[in-house]
């Protein structure tokens, strides 16, 4: 019934003025919650922006000139080289459990510990392999060795095969 009157056109029953008024208080408390939901989050990015002001940053851009000065002059030293002798492993492990550049020197000094001595005439398992090849001879020599071996069979298997033709 009431929106019918509202159609139709007869006067409300509350005033205008109260209407209006509750319709400003309305959105007058919608703005101030706006406006404190704001305050809070522009507090919040101000405490961020403070950190940055803070003396620290001043020492840290003190720093970079002198880490850049620093970088520098290390870079342009020669490379250090630390002596064989120096045991890098840590103390109570074994020189082959430390990393692989550990184990590969301790794999090569057994192999040359173990191929220089043990045999009567001192020499190593390399070196006893490069007397014997120099004794059969040099490449030029075994590839011509070879190419004679090869023109032999053939002929023989030419020979084989008139053989053969003879008798059929």
């Amino acid at each position: 019934m009431r929106y019918v009157m509202m159609l139709v056109g007869y006067p409300r029953r509350t005033s205008d003025a109260s209407f209006q008024s509750r319709k400003l208080n309305r959105t007058l408390s919608r703005a101030v919650r706006a406006a404190s939901r704001q305050q809070v989050q522009a507090e919040a990015r101000l405490s961020r922006l403070t950190a940055l002001a803070s003396p620290q940053i001043d020492t840290l851009v003190q720093l970079a000139p002198q880490l850049t000065y620093m970088y520098q002059t290390l870079s342009n030293l020669p490379p250090h080289e630390i002596p064989a002798s120096v045991n890098l492993t840590e103390p109570g492990k074994r020189q082959w459990e430390t990393n692989k550049t550990g184990y590969m020197n301790w794999a090569l000094g057994r192999l040359l510990a173990k191929g220089s001595g043990g045999e009567g005439d001192g020499k190593g398992a390399v070196d006893k392999l490069d007397l014997v090849a120099t004794e059969i001879g040099t490449s030029d020599d075994l590839s011509t060795a070879v190419k004679s071996l090869e023109e032999e069979a053939v002929n023989v298997e030419y020979e084989h095969e008139d053989s053969r033709m003879v008798e059929e």
